[in-house]
């Protein structure tokens, strides 16, 4: 089984049945109300709470993976549940255990206190951990030699490029963002980074990387831009004009707006992590910042002087 760790382990708590469930702490001789901590209906054994209880089934159906919820729900034992997870396509398998785990988290909370969110935002959630996993999978396996390494690359003649980075701390709920504005020398106009407070989730730091990075190319009156992020989900909720949480729908929103209204053009790419190397090196200035300020400057820092100098010398146009 091909995914992190927790998931194995998580897993191997399904097959085993040791999951705090009512049903099984009410087995084990304590005396607690057996009803599903969510619907507060029937009683919580793992088939109602991951397959049966009314609310997972919006999950499922947000992630139009109902066919495979009829399929698991229809499954007598734990074992047999794990069995036909197996046997999944890697894709979908990843998809059903984060919609899984994050569902047994949501589950936990609400016993907590009492606080819920919305099957669209745990679908999409489950969605992103997936795809950010296949992503990774994919760079890895498509790095080249050492000799041969993708670079960033210098803008054509008369445009900037925008090179924008996030980092979310699920511990804290906070984010870093920054972002590099270079011309078509590669030279650097502008830097920034900052941290933000309440942080929905990475794709809402790297949203707001996004728009801080547009925003400052548009104040200084630049007219052609590239955007580039190595978050591939940013390129595709630009484009998709069917993205459906609300959370996030106005930033994506205010980006898509700024990028058609403030430039004469304007693109956004998505690119390795290795393209994205000088923005990286802008994470110390974004730590440096308390929550909600920000960090500022024409030109470069001296912490991605080296960062700069090394690129540029194998950059093209």
């Amino acid at each position: 089984m091909r995914c992190p760790n927790r998931l194995k382990h998580f897993v191997w708590r399904i097959a085993h049945n040791s999951l705090a469930l009512s049903c099984n702490l009410k087995r084990s001789g304590m005396d607690i109300n057996r009803r599903c901590h969510v619907c507060r209906r029937l009683d919580e054994d793992g088939g109602h709470l991951f397959f049966k209880c009314k609310n997972v089934k919006q999950v499922w159906r947000e992630m139009h993976l109902e066919e495979i919820r009829q399929g698991l729900a229809g499954l007598q034992s734990a074992i047999g549940v794990v069995e036909q997870l197996l046997d999944l396509d890697h894709r979908l398998q990843l998809k059903v255990l984060f919609l899984l785990n994050n569902w047994w988290h949501e589950r936990n909370k609400i016993r907590e206190v009492d606080q819920r969110r919305g099957a669209s935002e745990i679908a999409y959630l489950s969605n992103w951990r997936a795809e950010e996993i296949i992503q990774l999978r994919v760079e890895k396996q498509s790095v080249p030699t050492s000799a041969t390494q993708q670079k960033w690359r210098r803008p054509a003649q008369g445009f900037v490029k925008i090179n924008v980075d996030g980092a979310f701390d699920l511990s804290t709920r906070e984010g870093r963002w920054r972002y590099v504005i270079r011309d078509e020398e590669g030279s650097v106009i502008q830097t920034g980074a900052g941290k933000l407070e309440h942080v929905f989730d990475p794709m809402h730091v790297e949203l707001s990387a996004c728009i801080r990075g547009v925003r400052a190319a548009a104040e200084r009156g630049i007219g052609q831009i590239i955007l580039e992020t190595d978050a591939l989900q940013v390129k595709q909720a630009v484009g998709d004009m069917g993205f459906h949480l609300a959370v996030l729908r106005s930033l994506i929103h205010e980006l898509k707006e700024m990028l058609h209204d403030e430039f004469i053009s304007s693109s956004i790419e998505h690119v390795p992590r290795d393209c994205n190397q000088v923005v990286h090196g802008l994470a110390v200035l974004g730590a440096s910042c308390s929550a909600g300020s920000n960090f500022i400057m024409m030109g470069a820092p001296d912490c991605i002087l080296d960062v700069v100098a090394s690129n540029l010398a194998g950059s093209q146009v």
